[in-house]
């Protein structure tokens, strides 16, 4: 497993969704010296439901499209400084 400065990546995907795959990301992490992969969701499915399980899934950060393309920047300048929250308060 390579070392990744950050993931951005959609809930709705073809053969699983975002949460799935972050988990497994994590889990993959748990097993090596690596640090975790800062994470934002990035997608349509904009119920609070969505939001609350992709934070419980590890991600840091959620957006909702459309996104402002400022709003973008501003949460990957804050979790590439590492001023990651924990409880997605970036959003």
């Amino acid at each position: 497993m390579s070392e990744c400065d950050l993931l951005i990546s959609d809930l709705g995907l073809p053969e699983t969704d975002g949460c799935t795959l972050l988990r497994q990301i994590r889990e993959l992490e748990a097993g090596s010296q690596l640090p975790p992969v800062p994470a934002v969701a990035l997608t349509a499915f904009a119920r609070e439901k969505d939001r609350t399980a992709a934070l419980e899934a590890g991600f840091q950060s959620y957006l909702s499209k459309p996104i402002d393309p400022e709003q973008l920047l501003n949460v990957l300048h804050h979790l590439a400084a590492g001023k990651n929250s924990g409880g997605g308060a970036l959003k």
